[in-house]
């Protein structure tokens, strides 16, 4: 891992370097949405693999204790990403200094819509962790080699993982041409939409003008720094939460150790999926007597419910992004949005782009539509890949390990 750091790292200072010279904006958006579409395919193949034989090694436990855990830890992972939304969008409120209504009736269009409660119900992800779920109860009681097999494959999923490590400094490089390719990619794509205009985006204390190359990249830095910072504070809230009830758990030992190895591949990769192999082999480290069916479960659910940089990325984008394409945003209008963005969080991959399924059920809750919703997609979709998205995948991934610990100690507690 601290090769794949160094590698991540050189990567994205080439890219930034040379970006500007290959003009390869254009090239690097196709190629980028076919690898999100690669992933998008593999996702769900690699999330039925993880959490369908954990399940099932939960379902098969001679312990009654720990097949209530499943039950329990959903519960726990959701009550953290309600908090985390809540203070997210208090947050944010103070940050955009949002108004806290808007013109009378403007919060009736915030309301979860039909179209889009129907778009999340056939949302793949959600499907494959009902398949996954189902499949373990059918096999619960069967034997045999091919149950074996299937058994084995986190374990097999895990090595996989561990080989896109070697690929961590093309990642890194890609980051970095994307980043300085953004501003001419955004214009040019704004010019093609039909009486579209960027208007200004006002961050509290001081406002940035988005109609320019300038405007877009500071805007651009501007939401990946909050993102980060945000995501940060998360993380550093529940390692401290950690230290203090975990027992033998070192917040420097976990730093170095750990977090500054995984960090940087999943930083330039933007796959949480990769944090997996560390994030087992730290838990066995500070959570001794974890049962080995337990440990793995909780990496799954974790890879999976716990992916809290992205509902905080994505209240921190939506602003942003109404404000650059001039659409009125009120507190009440953030607030009516958050059911759908926890709920959709439920079905997010951990891939890079993984925000795009958010992006059309916000716009319909908000009453976006015609080129106005074009414009707001273009931005929204854009904005969300890059520094962005590695600044969330990374915080999404790391914080696995302090809340799996956390929860663990919560379950030990309550049931013995």
């Amino acid at each position: 891992m601290g090769w794949a750091s160094f590698q991540a790292i050189c990567g994205l200072a080439i890219g930034l370097l040379v970006g500007p010279l290959l003009g390869m904006g254009p090239t690097i958006g196709t190629v980028a949405q076919a690898l999100i579409g690669v992933y998008e395919t593999a996702a769900p193949v690699l999330i039925f693999a993880i959490l369908g034989p954990s399940v099932l090694k939960l379902l098969r436990h001679d312990r009654g204790d720990l097949r209530r855990f499943t039950l329990f830890a959903v519960t726990w992972f959701s009550l953290l990403r309600l908090a985390v939304c809540l203070v997210t969008a208090l947050a944010v409120t103070l940050i955009y200094r949002l108004p806290l209504s808007g013109p009378p009736g403007d919060a009736a269009g915030a309301l979860p819509t039909w179209p889009a409660l129907l778009t999340l119900l056939e949302n793949r992800y959600l499907l494959t962790f009902a398949a996954a779920c189902l499949t373990a109860w059918l096999l619960r009681h069967r034997s045999g080699r091919a149950v074996d097999v299937f058994l084995r494959l986190p374990d097999i999923v895990a090595s996989a993982g561990n080989l896109l490590t070697r690929l961590t400094a093309l990642f890194g490089f890609l980051v970095g041409v994307y980043i300085v390719s953004l501003p001419e990619m955004l214009l040019t794509a704004v010019g093609r939409l039909p009486h579209a205009t960027l208007h200004e985006v006002a961050f509290g204390w001081f406002g940035i003008e988005t109609g320019s190359a300038g405007g877009l990249m500071t805007a651009y830095l501007t939401v990946t720094a909050l993102t980060a910072l945000l995501c940060f504070s998360l993380h550093t809230c529940l390692v401290v939460w950690a230290s203090r009830r975990v027992p033998d758990f070192s917040i420097w030992g976990y730093v170095s150790g750990y977090l500054i190895r995984v960090y940087p591949p999943i930083w330039s990769t933007g796959a949480e999926s990769l944090a997996i192999p560390a994030n087992l082999a730290t838990l066995r480290r500070y959570g001794r007597g974890i049962p080995d069916a337990l440990r793995d479960m909780t990496a799954g659910l974790a890879a999976t419910l716990n992916l809290n940089g992205s509902p905080i990325c994505c209240l921190v984008l939506v602003p942003a992004v109404c404000m650059a394409i001039g659409h009125p945003l009120s507190a009440l209008d953030l607030v009516l949005c958050l059911p759908m963005i926890f709920v959709l969080g439920y079905a997010i991959p951990g891939i890079p782009g993984e925000l795009a399924i958010f992006g059309d059920p916000i716009a319909q809750a908000l009453g976006i539509s015609g080129g106005e919703r074009d414009l707001f997609l273009l931005l929204f979709l854009s904005w969300q890949i890059g520094l962005t998205d590695s600044f969330r995948s990374a915080g999404s991934a790391t914080d696995g390990v302090p809340a799996t610990l956390l929860l663990t100690h919560a379950y030990r507690r309550r049931y013995g």
